[in-house]
C-alpha cells in the first residue's frame, strides 16, 4: 500500500503511521533515509500545526508545499525539523486512516524539493477516485 501510495503521486518517500489516539508511531517505511528511520523509532508527538497534528484534529488531510519555509518551522515542531534536517523533505501530505471517526493512523507522502506547481497532493488526488 504504501509502495503504491508513494508511485502513484511521485513522491520521494512514504511513512506508514498508526496513532494511540495521542502519539504516531511510524511502523512502515518506504524510501526513507536510514537517520530518519533511526529518529522515528520512538511515538511521535505531532504540532497541532505539523501534517499528522493536522490530520489527529480531524482534517480530511494535509498538505504542506514547503515545510522549509520560515514561518512554517518556528510553529511545526521538532518532528518536522527532524524531517527537514535528518530526512531532506520538504513537500508533505498527510492522508488519515479512519474507521468511522476514530483515527487509526496516516499516510505521510514526503517530495525531497518544494514544487508548488506539481504537488505531491495534486497528483494523489486526481489518482484516488480511480483507485475505487
Amino acid at each position: 500500500m504504501l509502495d503504491k501510495a508513494t508511485r502513484l503521486s511521485e513522491a520521494a518517500f512514504g511513512i506508514l503511521w498508526t496513532y494511540d489516539g495521542e502519539r504516531f508511531q511510524a511502523v512502515a517505511f518506504h524510501r526513507v533515509p536510514p537517520a530518519y528511520v533511526e529518529f522515528l523509532k520512538e511515538p511521535q508527538l505531532a504540532s497541532p500545526v505539523a501534517p499528522l497534528g493536522r490530520v489527529a484534529r480531524g482534517e480530511a488531510f494535509a498538505h504542506v508545499p514547503d515545510l522549509a519555509a520560515d514561518e512554517y518551522q518556528e510553529r511545526a515542531g521538532f518532528l518536522v525539523r527532524q524531517g527537514l534536517s535528518l530526512g531532506g523533505f520538504r513537500t508533505v501530505l498527510a492522508v488519515p486512516m479512519r474507521k468511522d471517526a476514530l483515527l487509526l493512523g496516516a499516510i505521510t507522502i514526503i517530495g525531497g524539493k518544494s514544487n508548488p506547481s506539481r504537488t505531491s497532493r495534486s497528483r494523489c488526488c486526481r489518482a484516488s477516485p480511480r483507485r475505487r
